[in-house]
């Protein structure tokens, strides 16, 4: 299915990392790619990362920045 640019996820690099919050930016070679620190499409610049692991996130999830 279709997330929207700048819907809330989490990410990780690892299986045993922490959360982190980031804004959906877009997938690309199996990878989801999320905007820096946080940040939207409006405030970044243009520049998002990939990231291994990326979920919905959901308004009662506990996540660690």
């Amino acid at each position: 299915s279709k997330v929207p640019v700048d819907t809330k996820i989490l990410v990780r690099d690892n299986e045993n990392a922490p959360w982190s919050p980031r804004h959906f930016s877009r997938i690309e070679q199996g990878h989801v790619y999320a905007f820096s620190y946080g940040r939207t499409s409006f405030t970044s610049k243009g520049k998002d990362y990939p990231w291994k692991y990326a979920k919905l996130y959901k308004e009662e999830e506990e996540c660690t920045k």
